[in-house]
């Protein structure tokens, strides 16, 4: 299982950013070297949490056993590579802008 949960800005496009993380994962799903460890693409399932500092919503997939760290990190690769693409932000969270402030 892949049960991933992602902090965007709370300014970004649910829609814009359902579709690019479906098309990230079916194309991670469709890659061959990857597609017989992939059972369900990883995809956008749902909004989990709303903050004024942060969208945060969940993906899931399904991989065959041992599989998951993998394919997590490729998909993560690509996605960020999509999300710098079409300028979508993650969030920053109290936590990590109060570090960069010391």
């Amino acid at each position: 299982q892949i049960n991933l949960d992602l902090a965007v800005d709370p300014k970004t496009s649910m829609k814009k950013l359902e579709t690019i993380i479906n098309q990230v994962g079916k194309a991670v799903a469709d890659d061959p070297e990857l597609k017989n460890e992939i059972i369900e693409a990883p995809k956008f399932v749902r909004v989990s949490d709303f903050t004024g500092n942060s969208i945060t919503i969940k993906i899931m997939g399904k991989t065959t056993g041992g599989q998951q760290l993998e394919i997590k990190s490729i998909f993560y690769r690509k996605l960020k590579n999509a999300f710098d693409k079409e300028g979508i932000k993650l969030a920053v969270l109290p936590t990590q802008y109060q570090q960069t402030k010391k």
